[in-house]
């Protein structure tokens, strides 16, 4: 069995990771990943409180960790583009250019960064929540318990790629999200949705998801 290291910003994303891209690796591949969500402050005694990416030295600190398991064939992350901190590798030096390459630049300024073959960076463009706009059909609607999917529709409709919905403060996917749902919860409803969506409606979707997951099965 082939094993795999994600690094992963919250609880949202761990259950993805847990119940949708876990069983999905697996089956193509044989290859076994495992979520690890990203450690926001290190206690002395107790549990350390996990979630949120604050700073580039968490995330290099964790992830340096991770490749001290010599068994592992790939370590990833997968952590939201949006609100990313400004002392990470690329970012002060983003060409003027596509949101696909510009998040490129910074993924390939962390690999040479954190300088190991089996490293696998990757950042959502912009959030998990872009995931949730691959399909908007009324069957979907009971994730969000009420709200007006229409709006989310119309977003969609906007755009070649739900990857394309940009990272504004209030324009961004979790706040599209928020307007015509107010009583979204991202832990409870997001992974339900993409449950539901299923990975290869997303894949067809959203190619800079598709890539990460392409280098992930060649691994």
């Amino acid at each position: 069995m082939r094993r795999g290291l994600v690094l992963v910003e919250g609880q949202t994303e761990d259950l993805f990771v847990k119940t949708v891209l876990q069983p999905y690796l697996w089956n193509r591949t044989s290859l076994w990943v495992i979520p690890t969500i990203l450690i926001t402050k290190v206690v002395k005694s107790g549990a350390n409180f996990k979630g949120g990416v604050r700073s580039y030295a968490q995330v290099h600190r964790d992830v340096h960790k991770l490749l001290q398991d010599a068994d592992v064939a790939v370590i990833t992350t997968f952590i939201d583009y949006y609100g990313l901190p400004g002392d990470f590798p690329g970012m002060s030096t983003r060409p003027i250019g596509t949101a696909r390459q510009r998040v490129a630049h910074v993924q390939d300024a962390l690999g040479a960064a954190i300088g190991d073959s089996r490293f696998v960076p990757f950042f959502m463009l912009h959030e998990f929540e872009a995931l949730l706009f691959c399909d908007l059909g009324d069957h979907r609607a009971w994730v969000y318990q009420g709200g007006d999917i229409e709006k989310l529709r119309s977003v969609r409709r906007a755009v070649v790629s739900p990857e394309d919905i940009n990272d504004g403060y209030d324009t961004a996917p979790s706040r599209r999200v928020l307007a015509a749902f107010p009583g979204y919860q991202k832990t409870f409803h997001g992974p339900l949705a993409v449950m539901d969506i299923g990975i290869e409606n997303m894949r067809v979707q959203c190619p800079h998801f598709h890539e990460w997951l392409s280098r992930l099965e060649a691994a």
